[in-house]
């Protein structure tokens, strides 16, 4: 449960990260409008465009860790919910093993109690 919370918890990380990422592209891309529009030397622009190459590299990486992170999720998931349902049968076979017990213990006083009842009827016989 613990490891399926660490999961889901780095699998939000890393789609904040994917949209601050985005946002970052987004900014740089209306900066680079902005700049083209005005003169811009040859090596800002392979600068930019080698920036903008890297990012969307990140992006792809970052998708790609997401996605996998998510099908660890479900992956984590199931097993989570076979152990659960292993543990309601578990629970359900101690239950019933539990009232077969009691149900033995029950008839074995039952057994006592009649036996006393008839040493106790036989006594009084044998006094009167």
């Amino acid at each position: 449960m613990h490891e399926l919370s660490n999961r889901v918890r780095n699998m939000h990380a890393v789609q904040a990260d994917l949209e601050m990422i985005k946002k970052r592209a987004a900014n740089l891309k209306k900066a680079a409008k902005e700049q083209i529009t005005s003169t811009v030397s040859g090596p800002i622009i392979a600068m930019y465009s080698n920036y903008l190459h890297s990012l969307r590299k990140l992006d792809l990486e970052t998708r790609d860790k997401l996605t996998q992170t998510e099908a660890d999720i479900d992956k984590q998931r199931g097993k989570l919910i076979k152990a659960s349902v292993d543990r309601k049968i578990i629970e359900r076979f101690k239950e019933i093993k539990r009232q077969a017990y009691e149900k033995a213990e029950l008839e074995k006083e039952l057994k006592i109690f009649d036996e006393i009842n008839t040493l106790r009827a036989g006594r009084k016989n044998e006094e009167k």
